[in-house]
């Protein structure tokens, strides 16, 4: 009977051992996820950001096309005043 509570004894110094590095892992993993959770994106940020990029791109384009076909018309003036005037 002596025999069985000594071993019960020493399960129980190494289930207390084993509960401690348990319970370190896990505080780790809190710190983890609190420093993941602090450094990640939202879904919300994502779609702020996609909607920023979308608008800029927009607005870039327009300014494409405006600079294009002022260029374009300056070119085709010039090459009527050239074709009208030159002889």
């Amino acid at each position: 009977m002596e025999a069985r509570i000594a071993r019960l004894e020493d399960f129980a110094k190494d289930s207390a051992a084993k509960l401690g590095s348990i319970e370190n892992a896990v505080a780790e993993l809190k710190t983890d996820v609190a420093v993941i959770k602090s450094n990640h994106s939202t879904r919300a940020d994502v779609s702020e950001v996609s909607s920023q990029i979308r608008k800029e791109l927009n607005d870039q384009t327009w300014k494409f096309i405006i600079a294009t076909l002022g260029i374009s018309s300056a070119l085709t003036a010039a090459v009527f005043f050239i074709a009208k005037n030159v002889k």
